[in-house]
Formats: C-alpha cells, sequence, structure tokens
C-alpha cells in the first residue's frame, strides 16, 4: 500500500505536473493583467467587434447554438495549444480573452447595471470554460517548458493528447450550460 501511495504521488509530481501547474498559474496572471487592462481602458469598439461574431446566435434553434458555442471553443482551445506551445502568441489570446471581459465589466458598470447581474450571466459557464481554456493553453505551455528544459522529453505528445479530452468534456458541459442555463438566467434578471 505504501508503494503505491508513493507511485501516486510521484506521478502527480512529475515534471509535466509540475510543469502544467506553472502554466496554469501563468495563465491566470496574464488573464487577469488583460482583464485589468480591460477593465480600466475600456475599448467600445473592440468589444463590439469581438461580440459580432456571435450576432444571430440567439435567433437559431437550441440544438445548433450549442454546436456553434462547442465547436468555437473547442476549435479555440486547440489553437490555444499549438499557440500555447510557441509561448508568446497562447498567452497573448488568453490576455485579449481577459481584454474582453475586463472592457465589458467596466462598460457594464459605466451603464450603471449591477455586477451581479453580469456575474450571473457570465459565472455558471464561464467558470468552466475558462478552466478548460487556461488547461489547454497550459498543455501547449507544457510542452514549451519540457522542451526548453533537460527534463524527460519523451512521451510529451503522448501526454498532451491523452490531457486534451479533459478539456473538450468541460468545454461541452460549458457550453451546455451557455445555452440551457443563461438563457434562463437572463430572463429572469430582467
Amino acid at each position: 500500500m505504501y508503494s503505491g501511495s508513493a507511485g501516486v504521488y510521484a506521478m502527480a509530481d512529475s515534471p509535466w505536473s509540475r510543469a502544467i501547474r506553472l502554466a496554469f498559474i501563468l495563465n491566470l496572471v496574464i488573464y487577469m493583467v488583460g482583464f485589468v487592462a480591460g477593465f480600466t481602458s475600456p475599448n467600445a469598439n473592440m468589444l463590439e467587434s469581438a461580440l459580432k461574431s456571435f450576432s444571430g446566435i440567439e435567433n437559431l434553434p437550441l440544438f445548433h447554438r450549442y454546436v456553434l458555442i462547442a465547436v468555437n471553443n473547442i476549435a479555440l482551445a486547440f489553437i490555444l495549444v499549438v499557440s500555447s506551445s510557441i509561448v508568446i502568441p497562447g498567452l497573448a489570446i488568453i490576455a485579449y480573452n481577459g481584454y474582453v471581459l475586463g472592457t465589458l465589466t467596466a462598460l457594464w458598470l459605466h451603464v450603471d447595471q449591477p455586477i451581479w447581474r453580469l456575474l450571473m450571466l457570465i459565472l455558471p459557464h464561464g467558470i468552466i470554460e475558462l478552466t478548460a481554456l487556461f488547461y489547454t493553453s497550459s498543455i501547449g505551455l507544457s510542452i514549451a517548458i519540457i522542451l526548453m528544459s533537460n527534463k524527460k522529453r519523451e512521451g510529451i505528445i503522448e501526454r498532451a493528447l491523452a490531457s486534451l479530452p479533459i478539456a473538450v468534456y468541460l468545454l461541452l458541459l460549458a457550453a451546455a450550460v451557455e445555452v440551457l442555463l443563461t438563457p434562463r438566467l437572463a430572463s429572469s434578471l430582467i
């Protein structure tokens, strides 16, 4: 039993696990920097441009909305894996997403809307979605960290690929929450 516990601990503290944890924290910090930048210096035109890609989505049938949101987020997740393995492009995507939410928050408060309404519209799906996106960016950053270090490199692509289903499942769940719960919350907040 003791050796089994030690084996689990050794697996949890592998170079891959340490790299994922470090990268996840870095993603969170970069996202918060983007959020603060957007909140302190909001750009309404940029926000309008970012939101324009989702215009008309509310007119789609429920299943089509779900598929559109899920596919969009899963595509972003795969882009994050690849771009984060190059480091700067992935971190720029994370910062941009933080900037968009910071801008939205600043403009929301500027028109005297209560913050709790925004939180009710974003948090239920956003916590799941951001966790998955930070995780996929962390997969890419971990590839970069391990390749740049003198750590054991074999099997890194297999580990990255094995990690992706977790993010996909989270994004499918986030899309379901966004399509099923968020509209109900929005209508109850009016």
